[in-house]
């Protein structure tokens, strides 16, 4: 469905904008689930990229060192 792809793009691009600061120096030193951050936001650019009508990737909860 088109409808969804685009809403889905648009949702996956401002979520990624939210979750910028994990691409901070200090930030990514001091999280101890940094891979699945990176997954998630590796996920998120790939629906802005090609758009699909499935459910966006759940973000994962920061847990620090």
């Amino acid at each position: 469905d088109d409808a969804k792809k685009k809403i889905n793009a648009k949702m996956a691009k401002e979520q990624l904008k939210e979750s910028d600061w994990v691409g901070l120096i200090d930030v990514r030193a001091k999280l101890s689930n940094l891979s699945a951050w990176d997954t998630y936001r590796a996920s998120l650019r790939d629906f802005i990229i090609n758009p699909k009508p499935d459910e966006l990737p759940l973000k994962p909860n920061a847990i620090w060192k």
